[in-house]
């Protein structure tokens, strides 16, 4: 499991196979894919709603380049 305190400027490719929580602060994440296999990405729960500010924000073009099995954007 891995807490994500502080914002991710930009990732080509991030593949989550744990658990992924944000932290309880505004945070974004910037990727051009973001793979979850067998895992999680939380932003807040039910019970526990997320009241901060997350921003979430997935790279691409028309000519992004496509992936086996899981097609381009």
């Amino acid at each position: 499991s891995v807490l994500l305190d502080v914002s991710v400027p930009y990732v080509y490719m991030m593949v989550i196979q744990g658990n992924l929580t944000f932290d309880r602060v505004d945070l974004a994440l910037n990727a051009s894919y973001i793979f979850i296999q067998g895992g999680s990405l939380t932003v807040g729960t039910e019970a526990e709603p997320f009241l901060q500010r997350a921003v979430i924000t997935l790279h691409g073009s028309p000519v992004s380049q496509e992936i086996p099995v899981y097609g381009a954007k």
